[in-house]
């Protein structure tokens, strides 16, 4: 049986993988400068999550605190494995 190990939270994530990051949510017009950003790791991957400083007004769904985007990023090539919307 293969068990993927939980992600592990570190400080920050590399400069190249955060400068994927950074293209990724700007393709998605997403202003960063709204969102708290968590680090975590695993063997395979970078893994970035925001979450809101602000709940928006009218915006259903979405906590404080909680993860609203979740950007996977492969560490062998610094690539997105993944982006998902966690509402």
């Amino acid at each position: 049986m293969n068990e993927e190990k939980a992600p592990e939270p570190i400080d920050k994530i590399p400069p190249e993988a955060f400068l994927v990051f950074r293209e990724e949510m700007a393709k998605r017009e997403i202003d960063l400068s709204k969102y708290n950003l968590h680090f975590y790791q695993t063997e395979e991957v970078f893994i970035v999550a925001t979450s809101y400083k602000q709940k928006p007004a009218g915006l259903r769904g979405s906590m404080v605190g909680f993860p609203d985007y979740e950007v996977k990023i492969l560490r062998k090539d610094n690539s997105i494995k993944s982006t998902a919307i966690a509402r």
